[in-house]
């Protein structure tokens, strides 16, 4: 077997040096052109991400049936902060960590009642698993009438 993968390496190496053989100074520039652009999407990345939990909604008319939901908090730059429950696809935004939850708080309350009030049979599969899923963390209280 050892023969096999040397002659595959040799054909490797010699095919790749017959492609960079090939190559044109055109293609070079091409490669120069490409490289800042495929470096723009890779910075693209947060500055950081970290785990957490909320323990409460922002809506007093509203309670968590679990502990706590966990969520992701990302920050993408000195004011853009971004707050998610991925599991129902809920997602907040705020000029800092505070104000990305408080504002993933609120989504979570308007998913909540948005998916609630449409039957199961018109939702999509996604949908359906959100609002499964709120059903099991969330339920609405009695506060409004007090």
């Amino acid at each position: 077997m050892q023969p096999t993968a040397a002659v595959s390496e040799s054909t490797t190496q010699s095919d790749s040096n017959r492609l960079a053989d090939n190559r044109t100074e055109s293609d070079n520039r091409t490669l120069e052109f490409v490289r800042p652009i495929v470096q723009e999407e890779l910075s693209g990345h947060p500055r950081r991400t970290y785990s957490t939990a909320i323990w409460k909604l922002a809506d007093p008319n509203y309670r968590l049936k679990v502990a706590f939901i966990p969520i992701s908090v990302e920050e993408w730059g000195e004011d853009d902060f971004v707050a998610q429950w991925r599991e129902v696809e809920a997602t907040g935004f705020g000029e800092d960590e505070r104000q990305a939850i408080a504002d993933l708080q609120e989504c979570i309350v308007d998913l909540y009642e948005e998916l609630m009030a449409d039957p199961d049979e018109i939702l999509g599969i996604v949908p359906l698993q959100a609002k499964q899923i709120l059903k099991t963390a969330i339920e609405k209280t009695n506060s409004e009438s007090q």
